[in-house]
């Protein structure tokens, strides 16, 4: 009888603390997907903020609709990255064009924030993509390049959606991306306000974080 009791008690005792360790890795994990999320949405919203807030609002264009969103806004850094800012006219010289947009990832085929750029001839005019090249006056016509190298930004999760929006009334561009992992969420939101400008030529920028 003592035997049975020792046995039941044991058992108890055992589904318990295996109880304990299955509730605590499943935190575990929970906890490292949230860290994951979290590490995606701010690498994506960072490198969106950090090239934005060096274009302007009349050289950039975005698509919100169909199968490539994203957005193209010029940029005053070379091929090499470097900052071109002449201090003797005061002004910006433009040397790129960059494109942002999510699309599958052509190994996992999971919705992914791409990079790509191209170079213009060098300019300090505020003027409409249209105006700046030829070839690439659309996302669609920088997501079809294939010479192009694309350069993954974030995602890679389990989904990634997107929006891009410009409003020419209050000359405004928003941004949203909302990555998603085993069922938790990480939304980021970013709105672009030309009447922030502290010169002309850089946007300010407000990040807003939600779900």
């Amino acid at each position: 009888m003592e035997t049975l009791i020792y046995g039941a008690v044991l058992s108890l005792a055992f589904s318990t603390v295996c109880g304990i360790l299955i509730a605590g890795m499943s935190s575990f994990h929970l906890g490292a997907d949230a860290v994951d999320i979290q590490e995606q949405a701010l690498r994506g919203v960072t490198a969106l903020e950090r090239g934005l807030r060096e274009s302007n609002f009349i050289s950039t264009q975005v698509n919100g609709s169909g199968e490539s969103k994203g957005v193209i806004f010029i940029s005053p850094r070379n091929l090499q990255n470097q900052f071109d800012y002449d201090a003797g006219e005061g002004c910006l010289f433009w040397n790129k064009l960059v494109c942002m947009y999510v699309a599958p990832h052509p190994v996992t085929g999971i919705p992914a924030l791409i990079r790509k750029e191209v170079a213009i001839s060098r300019t300090s005019l505020n003027v409409p993509i249209a105006e700046l090249t030829a070839t690439h006056q659309s996302v669609t016509a920088f997501v079809s390049d294939a010479a192009l190298k694309p350069r993954y930004v974030a995602g890679c999760l389990d989904d990634l959606r997107c929006s891009f929006a410009k409003d020419e009334v209050n000359q405004q561009i928003h941004v949203a991306l909302a990555f998603r992992k085993n069922g938790q969420n990480a939304a980021h939101r970013i709105m672009l306000d030309l009447r922030n400008q502290s010169f002309p030529g850089i946007l300010g920028i407000r990040t807003r974080n939600g779900r």
